[in-house]
């Protein structure tokens, strides 16, 4: 399997459907979360056909709202501006990891590898395999594997 469809400590919401080779990073996303007391609850994935994101095509890719101690949603302008202490402290332990990506003022609640910006050639061979996975499988990513 190219993808794997699966929930995570740290993660609420959607279930995660992510490439396998960014499971490890993912893990770590939500270990960052429980360490500062936030939740991340998951938006949206995979998603070949609606995305102008080449990590978020090939499951590489999260976006999400973090749910603070108290229940609050922290949205973009909270994330941007790092407001609540625990939002902040996730996002500095982010910053410290050279594997993740943080869409930082622009995209403030999505995080991908960032592994294949520089490598065309990689994204669409990786790209490529998954389709041909997901056809052969004939499975409707909108409804999950």
């Amino acid at each position: 399997n190219l993808l794997i469809k699966t929930r995570m400590r740290g993660f609420v919401g959607r279930d995660l459907i992510i490439e396998k080779n960014w499971e490890s990073d993912t893990k770590r996303l939500g270990l960052y979360a429980e360490n500062c007391g936030i939740k991340l609850y998951v938006t949206s994935t995979f998603d070949p056909y609606n995305s102008n994101f080449w990590d978020k095509m090939i499951g590489q890719a999260i976006e999400l709202v973090m749910i603070n101690e108290k229940g609050e949603a922290c949205l973009d302008d909270c994330i941007r501006k790092k407001q609540d202490e625990g939002v902040k402290c996730f996002l500095q332990q982010v910053e410290k990891d050279k594997e993740i990506k943080w869409g930082e003022n622009e995209h403030p609640r999505y995080f991908c590898s960032g592994k294949h910006e520089k490598n065309y050639h990689q994204f669409q061979k990786l790209f490529v395999d998954i389709m041909q996975w997901e056809n052969k499988l004939n499975t409707n990513w909108k409804m999950g594997i």
